[in-house]
């Protein structure tokens, strides 16, 4: 498919706000994910406007929370002439679906209503869960230009929410899937190892993807089958972007361990599969080196791992919490 408007300019959006992600908008808490997320609505709103521009159908949110990502949406769809379907229960979890989602108040229904007031017009709300059997049906008849899936985070429900939007035309954005890498609670959770789906649902499906450090969503290109890495995705701006995506899409399913020189490790050549092959990670308080390079979890070492301090790693850490703060979401 040739596409109506290249995607070089998105992309390079998403690196641009790199460099500020890495300050994180609230310090680090155990468990409480707000990395990667400073500028994402700023991505969201950017990748679905081009969605728009190139394919034809509405925009589905699954897990919608507050609708402040509907709100940006909804913008759009009005823009275009679009709807947007919201599906989000908005009530007590169902523990093996949805996980303990202990942070729930129970007045998220009332906030969301107010927050979307003015744009009710265009958006479609369905309040059931995203494993309630009527929706595939319902779905298969609607054209689907952009997804965005951030609903429970358990393997069981993203499987079941990547299925339920992969007629998408166009865009599927993912939230929350590289948590795992980094979260003292998460790398010891099976329900947060959703990063392995995401790539898994693409691999099935035969989908491009993009998934750049630093940002905590990633995005699936299912109406575009040829590779992303060319001219003809990303447009005049292909030659200066291919090197820096590359650079940038270096996130492994291992946790919390970067290895700079596989041929020069620390204690020589280190093996090509395995824990120790990963480039990137995102150290946070409670996951930092002794002086020896070896890696602390929880003020543990963990034998046998250690830290190949090179340039290209230094350049890859985050600020410490002392430097990060900002605006809460």
């Amino acid at each position: 498919m040739k596409l109506k408007i290249t995607a070089g300019e998105t992309i390079a959006g998403f690196i641009d706000t790199i460099p500020s992600e890495k300050y994180w908008s609230r310090p680090y808490l155990r468990g409480v994910h707000h990395m990667g997320r400073r500028h994402q609505r700023e991505r969201i709103e950017s990748c679905a406007e081009w969605a728009a521009q190139n394919y034809d159908g509405d925009f589905i949110e699954i897990g919608a929370m507050h609708g402040k990502t509907t709100l940006v949406l909804a913008k759009i769809a009005r823009k275009y002439n679009r709807k947007v379907i919201v599906i989000d229960p908005w009530s007590t979890p169902k523990e093996a679906f949805d996980g303990d989602l202990k942070y729930l108040e129970g007045n998220e229904y009332e906030i969301f209503c107010e927050n979307t007031k003015d744009y009710s017009d265009v958006i479609e709300v369905n309040r059931v869960s995203s494993h309630d059997p009527s929706l595939p049906e319902i779905l298969k008849q609607r054209e689907l230009c952009f997804a965005w899936v951030d609903g429970s985070h358990t393997s069981m429900a993203l499987k079941n929410d990547l299925n339920l939007v992969k007629n998408c035309q166009g865009v599927i954005g993912v939230d929350d899937i590289g948590y795992r890498m980094f979260c003292d609670v998460c790398c010891h959770s099976e329900g947060y190892n959703l990063f392995e789906h995401f790539n898994e649902f693409c691999s099935q499906n035969s989908f491009q993807k993009i998934k750049l450090d630093w940002n905590a969503e990633g995005y699936i290109f299912c109406g575009y089958k040829d590779p992303l890495l060319t001219p003809d995705f990303l447009g005049s701006r292909a030659e200066e972007l291919i090197g820096p995506i590359k650079f940038l899409s270096s996130i492994s399913i291992v946790n919390l361990i970067y290895v700079g020189d596989l041929e020069k490790g620390p204690q020589g050549p280190l093996p090509l599969t395995g824990p120790l092959t990963a480039r990137f990670v995102w150290l946070t308080p409670t996951n930092t080196t002794d002086t020896s390079g070896h890696i602390r979890v929880g003020g543990q070492t963990m034998p046998g791992h250690r830290l190949h301090i090179t340039q290209d790693f230094i350049n890859r850490l985050g600020p410490p919490e002392s430097e990060c703060s900002g605006e809460e979401e």
